[in-house]
């Protein structure tokens, strides 16, 4: 979690934003997920799965973490990753994905490197 918000730093401005989802947090357990990702170096975004999100995308992913790159348009980019990888893993995936997503950007707008 903690090289998704490098990686987060990294690209800021540069149209990429990282989010988390969390999964399975209600009101009597909000604040200890929110002390876990903290915990876990999660200091970007975390939104809370809703049902809906849940019946539409999260049921296809019972492992965790899974990650998966989103496009502005809500397009799903590629497959989802599961488990934990390194930034360079991390850096390549979202290299990948940001060319094709920028495409006709203006470079101030979504400029990488």
């Amino acid at each position: 979690m903690k090289t998704l918000g490098d990686i987060g730093r990294k690209y800021a401005g540069k149209g990429v934003q990282i989010l988390g989802i969390a999964r399975g947090i209600d009101a009597e357990n909000e604040e200890e997920a929110a002390t876990i990702a903290a915990a876990a170096g999660a200091d970007y975004v975390q939104l809370i799965a809703t049902e809906k999100m849940e019946e539409n995308v999260l049921h296809n992913y019972e492992a965790a973490p899974a990650t998966i790159m989103v496009g502005r348009d809500a397009e799903i980019l590629g497959d989802a990753v599961t488990g934990t990888k390194d930034s360079a893993y991390w850096n390549s995936e979202v290299e990948k994905y940001h060319s094709k997503v920028c495409v006709n950007d203006h470079p101030a707008d979504c400029g990488v490197g």
